[in-house]
Parts: structure tokens; C-alpha cells; sequence
């Protein structure tokens, strides 16, 4: 009787241990904000973390265990709470998040017994994020001209909890079709569609104001609108037979084409954003000479039709008009003279010289680039020689200073289009080792950093490229992970309804905020080694944007005129006021930028 009652017994502890170890199997551990749309907070809020739990034994008792680190992997806090499931092995609880500092603030978390924190859409699995930022009501809507930052995005479904009032994004795109989605059967097709709109009392065929008409805490948010007018497509009554892609040279149906529809176009853009006083055209978008980017085989004389034959026309029709291209990359080191790896020669100079020995300058109002690098860091490579080679050619063409911009730019993590060019990219952002710390921290200092160099410069506006990943699931197969943000929702893999910020989001913020209103003045002087610097100017007030893109950090000593305080900021937007001694002020520069705000530096 004694050996049957142990064997049960036996049995008995044996099923137990199943029944445990089944449970921890099927655990699932999630988590969220108290905004979870954008995790994204005004300073001062009151920010709570919401964990919930399935999968439990039932009644069980178990401990959540959590770290909050900020963009270094700097612990923040490190504590554990205890939550309590029901009969059917679900439990939730909230707990208060610290929020002392701007910045971001990653959380870490798992059960007792290993279960960590479930992915969701591109985040990977073990954490969950949120953002602190100035609150969006300080922020001053400066003219066009003074408003120096945008971002690209496809943000619909984020009408009511937008978060581009939180970034201080004023540039995005509008009407995201163009040329051949608003006229895709036959000429003239935009004008009858759009009379027909109107007529109904529609604005804009197919409009859905998803980055215009924003408003926070009630009060309206501006923003301004750029037309991507072709979007690197041409309609298909239009096409020559050049081209194994969507953008062609224009056929005599095109070359009429196109100039009608910047005619009816300009009218109606101007309409539909009467308060601007500048409205842009990028009329093409990453036009490159065969070989190139896009496979095309256009010729330089056929690309500048496209400029000819609406240059005009859009001034006619819109005396704000900004007509602005061609849209080009640059030449890069990276890839060992080669401007992609599809190119058998250096060809972005190359074929903007060709352009404006064609007469180009003189059918755009705005010199339009796309400032990608393909290495970390940006700044050892030929990103500045190539911008200031470009543009001064640009300006000698015009015989006047043209204003320059910046559409689109951003690192990323891993490319799922393209993952054999950016290899060593990924290296060196760390993705081998840590894609979740390493890569998205070194995609903020570089994205950050070139914006800086791009507006330090002279840029009109710069603009990033994404608001969030594209793609549903972490990986290089599955996503370009690009965004400033996570898609968090894997039903959508663009025009996403749910995003978690990753380090670029705040720094971003900081950056517009301390910016926006200002005039560049040019580079420092004075910087040494991998020192990097730029000056600007908004009334009285100096601000100084600086760094060290080396391995390691260095000082820079600034001469001051006064004893007066000044403020230096972190790249988070944080400020503390300097101390000064002998006249100067000392700065440690690392590669997160500084910056330095006073009235007499």
C-alpha cells in the first residue's frame, strides 16, 4: 500500500510539474502606454506603464520584473511588481513611470521564469518604449521660410492623437498622389475629376488630410504642404518606350501632357492651401541617368522636358510656386566611387553638370536633394564636399544663390529591398550585435547629425524619411527599418494606426524646438580633430549646435563676450545653465550633439 500511495504521489507531482511547466509555456506577457497610439508625452504628464499577462496558472501569484534605461542603455530605475491572476490565468496591473528628464526611456521586461515582454508589429520582442518632449503648446509657428524641418510619412489614421505636433514637424508631404495617380487613363483627367469634387463640395479627389488640418490642446497645428507633383511616375498614355520602371521619358501625348496638368494642377493646390507662402513642386523624384537607382534610360535633354513644360505654367497659375528638383543622391566614398551599386561611374555631378549646361537652373526656383549616406558616421565621407560641390554649382548655373532643400534621408537598421548594399552599414550600426540598442541609438546620431550639417549648411528645410517603419515583423526580411518610430500594429505595414518611439523621435523633437525660427550663420571655426559645429541665429539669441563624431570625447572652450549664463542643452532638449571661467566655457563633446543657447557667444 505504501509503495502504490508514493507511486501516486509521484504521479500526482509529476502532473503538477506539467501542469507548471505547460502554463509557462503558453505565458504571454504585453505591454503599453497610457497613450498607446504614440507613446508619446508633453512634459509634466503623468505617464503609466500598463502590463498585462496571460496564459497563467489560475489564482496564481507572479512577479513582473522591469528596467527603464534611457538612449545609452543607462539604467534609469529597476524595480518589480507583483500581479495576481484570475480563474482563467489573465492578469493586469498599471504602475507609474518615471518621467524626470526629456528623452526616451526603454522598458525592459519579463515574468519570474523568463517569459519577456511580447513583440509587437517591427519592435522586437523583451521591451516596450515611450518618449518625454517639450509640450508641443510652447512651440511657435514660424513663416515657411523659418520653419526648417519636415518628415515623411502616410500618418491617416493619427487625424486626433497626431504625433507630429509632439516632433515639431512642419514640412510633409500632401496630395500624396501624383502625376499618374491623379490622371492615370488619360489627359486631363485631374481637371475633370476635380471640377466634379467641387462640384459635390469636396476639396481634392481622393483627399485625406492625414498630415494638414492638425490640431493639439485645441488650437490649430501648422504645418506646410509639398506637392511630389510626378512621384517618380509617369502616366502610362504618357510613357516613351525608354524605360523598364514607372518614370520615362514623356511621348508628344506627355509633353502636351503635363503641361496641362500643371496648369490645372497649380490652381487647385493653391486653393486647397490658400495660407502658404510658399507652396513646392518637386517635380521629379530620384531621376537618375541609366544605370541607375531607378533603371531608367531617360537622357538629360528628355528629363529637363519635365521642367520646360511646367516651369511656366505653375507660375502662371500660382504666384506662390516654388518649382524645386532634380532630386538627386550624392556621390559617395562608401561605395568606392561608385554613386549605387548598379552605377559603373560617379554619376550624380556628373549628370546635375549635364542638366545645367542644358539650362537647367533656370526652370527651378529650389535645388532639391536627397542627402542619403551609406556608412556610420556620416561625416568622414563625402556628404559635405558633395553638398557644397552640388549647390555651388547650382548657384553659379543660376547666377544667384538658390535656396536648397533636403526631401528625404534616413539610416537604416536593416532593408529588406536592398539588404546586400548595406551590409557593412548594418555593421557599423551595430545591428549584428544588438539591433535593438546599438542600431536604432547610431541611427538617431547620424540621422540627427546630417539634418544639422543639412540646415548648418544653408538647407531652406531637411526632411527624414519615416515617421515609422515599413513593414509587420522585425527582421531584415521583413521591414525597412528606417522609421523614426516602431509600427507596432502588424495589419499595416505603412499607414499604420499604432507606433512606439525609438531614441530618433525625442532627439528630433529637441531638435526642431531649439532650432526652428533660426538663420544659419555657417560652420564653427575654431573646432579641432572630429570636432563639428554649426552657428545660428534667431533675434538676438545664439545657438550653437556641436559634436565629436570620433571614438572617443573631446572639449571645446568657448569664448564668451559677457559673464552672462548661457544655457547647453543635451540633444534631448534638456538645459542647464554653463558655468564660466577665464571668459570661456567649457563643452564636452561627444556624438550626441550639444547645444549651446546665449546672446553673446
Amino acid at each position: 500500500m505504501k509503495k502504490a500511495n508514493n507511486c501516486l504521489l509521484a504521479l500526482a507531482l509529476i502532473s503538477s510539474l506539467s501542469q507548471i511547466a505547460t502554463a509557462h509555456a503558453s505565458e504571454i506577457l504585453t505591454g503599453d502606454t497610457n497613450n498607446p497610439e504614440i507613446s508619446t508625452f508633453a512634459s509634466g504628464s503623468n505617464i503609466q506603464l500598463l502590463f498585462h499577462a496571460s496564459g497563467l496558472m489560475a489564482n496564481d501569484h507572479k512577479r513582473i520584473n522591469y528596467q527603464i534605461s534611457d538612449e545609452f542603455g543607462k539604467q534609469i530605475s529597476s524595480t518589480s511588481v507583483w500581479i495576481n491572476a484570475d480563474g482563467n490565468g489573465n492578469a493586469s496591473i498599471a504602475v507609474s513611470a518615471p518621467a524626470s528628464k526629456l528623452g526616451y526611456y526603454r522598458v525592459d521586461a519579463a515574468l519570474d521564469g523568463g517569459t519577456k515582454l511580447s513583440g509587437a508589429g517591427t519592435r522586437p520582442a523583451g521591451f516596450m518604449s515611450y518618449a518625454v518632449v517639450l509640450d508641443p503648446a510652447s512651440r511657435i509657428a514660424y513663416s515657411p521660410q523659418l520653419s526648417h524641418f519636415g518628415l515623411q510619412m502616410n500618418a491617416t489614421r493619427f487625424q486626433t492623437n497626431s504625433p507630429l505636433p509632439y516632433l515639431g514637424v512642419r514640412w510633409v508631404f500632401g496630395v500624396e498622389d501624383g502625376w499618374s495617380g491623379l490622371e492615370p487613363d488619360y489627359a486631363g483627367e485631374f481637371l475633370a475629376t476635380h471640377n466634379a469634387v467641387v462640384k459635390e463640395g469636396g476639396l481634392w479627389p481622393g483627399y485625406d488630410a492625414g498630415q494638414e488640418n492638425l490640431f493639439y490642446g485645441g488650437k490649430p497645428y501648422t504645418t506646410y504642404v509639398i506637392s511630389p507633383f510626378t512621384r517618380a511616375s509617369t502616366p502610362v498614355w504618357a510613357r516613351g518606350a525608354d524605360s523598364i520602371n514607372d518614370f520615362h521619358s514623356l511621348n508628344a501625348a506627355g509633353l502636351k501632357g503635363i503641361e496641362n496638368f500643371a496648369s490645372a494642377f497649380a490652381p487647385a493646390f493653391a486653393q486647397l492651401f490658400p495660407n502658404q507662402s510658399q507652396r513646392y513642386y518637386q517635380i521629379t523624384w530620384e531621376p537618375q541617368i541609366q544605370p541607375s537607382w531607378t533603371n531608367t534610360s531617360i537622357t538629360t535633354t528628355e528629363l529637363m522636358q519635365y521642367y520646360t513644360n511646367t516651369y511656366y505654367a505653375l507660375h502662371s497659375h500660382d504666384p506662390n510656386a516654388v518649382v524645386a528638383g532634380p532630386t538627386e543622391f550624392f556621390d559617395d566614398s562608401a561605395y568606392d566611387g561608385n554613386c549605387f551599386a548598379l552605377h559603373t561611374v560617379p554619376c550624380e555631378m556628373q549628370q546635375l553638370q549635364e542638366l545645367l549646361s542644358a539650362g537647367f537652373a533656370k526652370y527651378i526656383d529650389a535645388f532639391s536633394v536627397h542627402p542619403y549616406v551609406t556608412a556610420f558616421p556620416p561625416e568622414p565621407l563625402t556628404f559635405l564636399s558633395s553638398l557644397r560641390a552640388q549647390t555651388a554649382a547650382v548657384n553659379k548655373a543660376a547666377g544667384k544663390s538658390l535656396p536648397f532643400v533636403g526631401t528625404e534621408h534616413g539610416y537604416t537598421i536593416y532593408d529588406s529591398v536592398d539588404p546586400g548594399i548595406r551590409t557593412y552599414l548594418n555593421q557599423a550600426l551595430g545591428a549584428v550585435r544588438d539591433p535593438e540598442i546599438v542600431a536604432d541609438l547610431n541611427k538617431a546620431l547620424g540621422d540627427i547629425r546630417i539634418s544639422l550639417m543639412m540646415v548648418g549648411e544653408g538647407a531652406a528645410y531637411d526632411m527624414g524619411f519615416y515617421l515609422n517603419d515599413f513593414g509587420t515583423a522585425p527582421g531584415l526580411a521583413n521591414t525597412d527599418a528606417r522609421g523614426f518610430y516602431w509600427n507596432l500594429d502588424s495589419a499595416y505595414a505603412d499607414q499604420t494606426d499604432k507606433i512606439g518611439p525609438k531614441p530618433m523621435a525625442p532627439a528630433y523633437a529637441a531638435m526642431t524646438k531649439i532650432l526652428d525660427g533660426s538663420t544659419a550663420i555657417g560652420p564653427l571655426s575654431g573646432l579641432t580633430g572630429t570636432q563639428m559645429g554649426y552657428r545660428f541665429t534667431r533675434g538676438g539669441t545664439t545657438i550653437l549646435a556641436l559634436w565629436d563624431y570620433g571614438t572617443t570625447n573631446s572639449v571645446v572652450k568657448i569664448k564668451k563676450a559677457t559673464q552672462q549664463p548661457d544655457s547647453v542643452c543635451d540633444w534631448m532638449g534638456n538645459c542647464k545653465n554653463s558655468a564660466t571661467t577665464d571668459g570661456n566655457i567649457s563643452i564636452t563633446l561627444g556624438a550626441a550633439p550639444v547645444y549651446v543657447i546665449g546672446t553673446d557667444l
